[in-house]
């Protein structure tokens, strides 16, 4: 996928001979071992072994196969192990058989095994024996099946779990827990890249196999990177950050480690910062006040309060002061999810707060002889105590605690 690549690739097929091969240099016949390289070579590039290109070559390989079913390096010579094994590499490379190759009940495989010696070396030729380890060798990765090039085998590497969230322009895109560890990355010119290590990019494609969300990458030769162009249908926007850090290096070269947060979130502010809230309470009664801190994170991971952000609770809509809280009191018994949003900085994470009624300890939203019960049972040790119950404020559940609650229930006073 490099420019390179495109290069030769260009470079090999513009110089392809008349009669579908190619030879040691331009203007130079034809012959078996340059033909079957340059099929492995176009092969290894994605030209498909259907195309024009090699399927003229194949036809042109063919003619260099003697009725013994080996193959010479050029018409009217023996047939010789080098060529043999080339031939074999390219077949295979093609998705070809190469016993399926016969001339005369023979194939260049059954060919080049004849031409192995007591000792396990392989001739040249029946006639002649000439550099046997070269002869040896090629012929060993043909007989194992292995066309150019032959890479080693991937390593093993251990996955990684990680936090992913993926803020878009309008909502949140994804949040949770993947785990993975080498990734397989299709570019928007249908080219894959793999990444043998778990990175920032393959934790956005394990996000969006779990999650069920689109992204496309494009890849860009001059540094050979591969750039998030969009996930869903938000375009030409993404950054990510580690910890909340932004590194500097492409997400396809960034490996994540184990509990790393990888956040990727959308804006047309190149110099957008990743906002983080904290509550200073995450269970309330109903209209008791709690505090909203809102901040963003620099480059480095260090935390800046943030004024006039938009703190929501739900629908609701709350502005932070110079020092970034918003203090908010709720009516209604619920669950709540909070979040920070301000322009040009990446939407917070979403945080949940329970309102409840005080004195309610059966979770029906109101005040019953159940929870009378309830807390008279905490005081004679028949359920856990819950310092909620502590009514009058002495640090413990005790029968005064049971009165108060009772009072309330039969509206001798009127709050807990």
């Amino acid at each position: 996928s490099s420019i390179e690549v495109k290069n030769s690739v260009k470079f090999i097929k513009e110089n392809q001979n008349q009669d579908g091969g190619w030879g040691y240099a331009l203007g130079a016949d034809s012959d078996s071992n340059d033909v079957a390289i340059a099929i492995q070579a176009l092969i290894a590039s994605g030209e498909s072994p259907e195309s024009s290109v090699l399927k003229n070559a194949t036809n042109n390989l063919k003619t260099f196969q003697n009725n013994d079913g080996g193959f010479s390096w050029s018409i009217g010579y023996l047939s010789d192990s080098s060529s043999d094994s080339w031939v074999i590499q390219a077949i295979v490379a093609s998705g070809d058989d190469p016993r399926n190759w016969t001339k005369n009940n023979s194939n260049p495989v059954e060919h080049l095994l004849s031409l192995q010696q007591d000792d396990g070396s392989f001739n040249w030729t029946m006639q002649q024996r000439l550099n046997p380890c070269k002869m040896t060798t090629d012929a060993i990765l043909a007989l194992l099946g292995k066309p150019y090039p032959i890479l080693p085998s991937p390593k093993t590497v251990e996955p990684v779990t990680v936090r992913v969230r993926v803020e878009g322009q309008n909502s949140t895109i994804f949040n949770g827990e993947v785990s993975f560890s080498n990734s397989t990355i299709v570019d928007t010119n249908n080219v894959t890249h793999y990444l043998s290590a778990p990175t920032a990019l393959g934790a956005l494609d394990a996000a969006s196999k779990f999650g069920n969300f689109s992204y496309e990458v494009v890849y860009y030769s001059e540094w050979d990177s591969l750039y998030v162009r969009s996930i869903e249908n938000d375009t030409d926007g993404w950054q990510y950050w580690i910890d909340y850090t932004l590194p500097m290096v492409g997400a396809d070269k960034y490996t994540v480690e184990n509990g790393s947060n990888v956040l990727w979130g959308y804006s047309l502010n190149w110099s957008a910062k990743p906002l983080g809230i904290t509550l200073s309470k995450y269970s309330v009664n109903i209209e008791e006040s709690f505090n909203v801190t809102v901040y963003y994170y620099n480059s480095t991971g260090w935390t800046t309060p943030l004024s006039n952000a938009t703190v929501y609770v739900d629908s609701l809509e709350y502005i932070t002061d110079a020092n970034g809280n918003a203090t908010i009191s709720l009516e209604n018994a619920n669950r709540y999810t909070v979040f920070a949003e301000m322009d040009g900085y990446i939407r917070s994470e979403k945080k949940t707060i329970s309102v409840t009624v005080k004195g309610d300890f059966n979770g029906n939203d109101r005040v019953d002889i159940g929870d009378v019960t309830y807390v008279a049972y905490m005081i004679v040790g028949k359920v856990p105590m819950d310092l909620k119950a502590d009514f009058n404020g002495n640090g413990r559940v005790d029968i005064g605690d049971a009165s108060k609650i009772a009072y309330y229930l039969v509206g001798k006073i009127d709050t807990l």
